[in-house]
């Protein structure tokens, strides 16, 4: 494992991606070059380092749903 990210927190930065993905549907278009900009958000992450992988995912889940996006309610009907 090259981040040594523990599998409970794994699961959930890798849930809130999925998430931010289908909803914005990332991976509609141009699969390979929006795969190869993620894995470069990675790329510079020292070997060993949970909180800079996790961070930098969250980062973008982030950007991408402001905490409006969180804290607004759904409709109920």
């Amino acid at each position: 494992m090259r981040y040594d990210v523990p599998i409970d927190r794994l699961r959930s930065v890798i849930a809130r991606w999925f998430f931010m993905a289908q909803l914005t549907g990332l991976y509609t278009g141009s699969v390979e070059s929006q795969m190869e900009h993620d894995l470069a958000l990675l790329r510079d992450i020292p070997h060993g380092d949970a909180d800079g992988h996790t961070t930098a995912l969250d980062r973008v889940v982030r950007e991408t749903f402001t905490l409006d996006f969180w804290s607004s309610p759904c409709p109920t009907r």
